[in-house]
């Protein structure tokens, strides 16, 4: 996964691989601990947007990042962003999936 942070700084989070999720309804994942703070972006996403053929493994990971970093602020724009910059719709041999979660900061109470 990818974290970027609320002044866009972003980073690969050192996340050990795991099995498949799902696929073994008893396996165990490896788990790592950030801190998020508000305007914290988290990016997941499967090895087709970044794997295709012909192309190199980190080539592909540091576009992405830089992506992530120039993208917008709404979670859609960021979406369009890191689908837009991987391989044309034609190009692709592998599915591909994205999940985005945007930490929004703790709304104001009044007390």
């Amino acid at each position: 996964p990818l974290m970027r942070h609320p002044d866009l700084r972003t980073e690969i989070l050192p996340v050990p691989p795991g099995p498949l999720l799902g696929a073994d309804t008893t396996a165990a994942y490896p788990t790592t601990d950030v801190t998020l703070t508000p305007g914290t972006v988290l990016a997941f996403y499967t090895d087709g947007l970044i794997e295709a053929p012909g192309t190199h493994h980190d080539h592909n990971l540091t576009a992405l990042v830089e992506a992530l970093s120039h993208a917008g602020h709404q979670l859609q724009d960021i979406a369009d962003t890191l689908i837009d910059q991987a391989q044309p719709p034609g190009n692709r041999t592998d599915d591909t999936a994205l999940l985005l979660l945007h930490i929004e900061p703790r709304p104001r109470t009044n007390t």
